[in-house]
């Protein structure tokens, strides 16, 4: 199992979007074109982190998106399941090959038992590892010790 692009995407859309002062939002091009990637891309995973309510979307003229979770509270295991979803690593895959590995069906039952618990003991480490790590962390602070706000609109040129 590796982390997908769109969940590093994810991270950073938040970043962006919990870096703005109150009360601004940016448009989805805005943060397309800063983070290089192509606007559809882009609003496939900010739609993900909507539905999730991780974010808001307004629409009219000065709308975008913006921070809807409480940046403190939010975790790294919250974007994961926004984006990958929350259904097991281990479903889904063929049994054929492990099957033909072990001569008894008491042998196949065994090891395939064995090797799924041994899978679900580490996605439930991983799992809970990505609940103790707050996205708050990976913000930037002023001196003061902060959030530091970035005013992008500015920054993009826009």
């Amino acid at each position: 199992m590796k982390y997908s692009k769109a969940y590093f995407e994810s991270i950073a859309v938040v970043v962006m979007l919990a870096e703005l002062p109150a009360g601004r939002s940016l448009k989805s091009k805005e943060i397309s074109e800063s983070m290089e990637v192509s606007h559809s891309y882009l609003q496939k995973i900010a739609n993900k982190l909507n539905k999730a309510g991780i974010i808001e979307s307004t629409a009219s003229k000065n709308g975008g998106f913006a921070m809807k979770a409480n940046i403190h509270s939010l975790t790294l295991y919250d974007l994961f399941v926004a984006i990958e979803g929350d259904e097991p690593f281990g479903t889904g895959y063929n049994r054929e090959e492990i099957e033909k590995m072990f001569i008894t069906s008491k042998n196949i039952e065994s090891s395939i038992s064995k090797t799924s618990q041994m899978l679900i003991t580490a996605e439930e480490a991983m799992k809970n590892s990505l609940k103790e790590q707050r996205v708050a962390e990976i913000i930037p602070r002023d001196e003061e010790g902060n959030l530091l706000e970035i005013d992008w609109q500015t920054l993009i040129g826009k």
